[in-house]
């Protein structure tokens, strides 16, 4: 694997504003980041195309670029599944948006999740509503040129899909196509018991994103300082020729204080382990 694979969120910085983000990511020469799309930085319903614009201008003119568009998608009032039309209605249109948003950011990646059908209802309709919903949402990323990454989600968020087999049947319910492909969240996959292996053995070149963080699991931590076995992680990615975006989704908050350090602390994790531009 090399650094230049490496991407960082703005999630760890929710107390700072956007442009200390920006110039902290300069003080730690990072150049690729994934714009987590919520407040206070980039909540959509706040922006306008004029606004996406001038925050697009903010990041081009440091010689940035935005790997991925994550808008905020796991808190109520946003879920692609769920049986309420008005809800499922209006959070489609939210990801149109977030897409239009990408397209004005010049991000290849929006990354979407399942969404939650309701514990107490049909799981088979969930699934149902999921694969309709990510099927329009598929063909209007198409349009656009941008692809969706799409993340599996802890059992404690939703039921639709936690693992690859479960993945899968969301993309097959879509169709054969090169704007939906699956991702891996190494916290995500460590709570069902699984690697970084297990996903490109279930996915191999279509595996696309990858958020890289530790955890106990659960938790989003700096690498080390969770349980998890982090070596692991990257040894098999790097041997299964894994050559996409990690992203570090650092966002717990014990770090949001000092967000500087903890990044700082995540990309001497990667020299340590001998991720460097090879």
């Amino acid at each position: 694997m090399k650094d230049s694979q490496i991407a960082v969120g703005n999630y760890t910085y929710p107390m700072y504003s956007f442009e200390y983000f920006l110039n902290s990511m300069e003080r730690l020469g990072v150049h690729r980041i994934e714009l987590w799309a919520a407040g206070p930085h980039f909540y959509l319903d706040d922006f306008t195309p004029e606004r996406t614009r001038t925050l697009a201008g903010q990041i081009r003119s440091r010689g940035m670029e935005v790997v991925c568009l994550t808008p905020e998608q796991c808190a109520y009032p946003i879920s692609i599944s769920v049986e309420d039309p008005v809800m499922r209605r209006r959070s489609i249109g939210y990801f149109k948006k977030a897409i239009d948003a990408a397209v004005v950011l010049e991000s290849p990646k929006v990354l979407v999740t399942p969404g939650r059908s309701m514990v107490d209802y049909d799981r088979g309709t969930g699934i149902r509503l999921c694969i309709e919903a990510l099927g329009e949402l598929t063909r209007y990323a198409e349009e656009r040129g941008v692809v969706l990454v799409l993340e599996a989600l802890a059992r404690t968020t939703t039921f639709i899909a936690h693992t690859p087999a479960e993945l899968q049947v969301l993309l097959d319910g879509v169709g054969d196509t090169p704007w939906l492909r699956p991702m891996l969240d190494t916290d995500g996959a460590a709570r069902e018991n699984l690697t970084s292996r297990d996903f490109l053995d279930a996915f191999g070149e279509r595996l696309s994103h990858v958020h890289f963080i530790d955890g106990f699991p659960g938790g989003h931590v700096v690498p080390g300082d969770g349980a998890l076995d982090m070596e692991r992680y990257l040894r098999e990615l790097d041997e299964g020729g894994y050559t996409g975006d990690v992203v570090l989704e650092v966002l717990d908050r014990r770090y949001y204080r000092e967000p500087e350090e903890a990044i700082r602390r995540c990309l001497q994790w990667f020299a340590d382990h001998g991720v460097r531009n090879r």
